[in-house]
Formats: C-alpha cells, sequence, structure tokens
C-alpha cells in the first residue's frame, strides 16, 4: 500500500490524532521512538529473528505480532504479547482494541520484569 493510500484511509477514518507516519526513523532515534508507543504492532508473513519485536518487549511496549517462526520463540500469547494468525486483518484489529481498552492488563502482563521472567528458559 502506497503512503498517499495510507494518508488517505487515515483522513477517512479520521484518526488523525491517533496515527503517525514517521518514515524512516535513524537507529538511534529508534528507542525513543518506541517509548511513545501504546502498542507495537508487527504484522509478518515470517521472520527468522524480529529484532524490530525485541526491541519493543525490552522497552515494555505491549507487542501484537503474527504467529509465525521467530515471533511465536519469542512472545507466549497472552502472557508476553498477543499472537494472531498471519493475515488475519480482523484478529489484529481486535488484539489492538483488546489493549486499547485494557491498558491495565498490558502494563501488568507485559511488564518488563514478567517478560525476563517468562522468556529467561529460552536462554
Amino acid at each position: 500500500m502506497r503512503s498517499w493510500t495510507i494518508r488517505l484511509l487515515i483522513s477517512k477514518l479520521e484518526i488523525n490524532d491517533s496515527v503517525e507516519l514517521t518514515g524512516g526513523i535513524p537507529y538511534l532515534d529508534v528507542i525513543h521512538e518506541l517509548k511513545t508507543c501504546d502498542i507495537f504492532v508487527f504484522p509478518s508473513k515470517g521472520e527468522m529473528m524480529p529484532r524490530a519485536v525485541i526491541e519493543a518487549m525490552v522497552i515494555g511496549v505491549p507487542v501484537v505480532a503474527s504467529g509465525v517462526d521467530g515471533i511465536i520463540d519469542l512472545i507466549q500469547d497472552g502472557q508476553t504479547g498477543l499472537i494472531v494468525k498471519p493475515g488475519d486483518v480482523s484478529g489484529l484489529a481486535e488484539s489492538i482494541c483488546n489493549l486499547l481498552e485494557n491498558p491495565d492488563f498490558a502494563k501488568n502482563n507485559f511488564a518488563v520484569l514478567t517478560l525476563i521472567q517468562m522468556n529467561s528458559r529460552i536462554f
């Protein structure tokens, strides 16, 4: 989807105040930008080592991601993030809405200490 199509959709949905299209971000600014996010959404058809997901999780930003190799090795659905089936747009939207409507759930379940405890067995 081209950026003008996305901008048009954002305008039609009247969500201009809730969405920011940043374009490319210099690597040194990524952490700062992630800290401003309420949710990190990572719909993907395939990943080996999803560094962006790891960075969001380390900062404590709740993650909604596709259940593909690499991601399912990091996220335990409902415990350290939310997993949706690849290509499931409705499921993705539902997961995003659930986190936005229940910020305490995300804060309590996806806190950095919880993530470290849950994922420590990987290493």
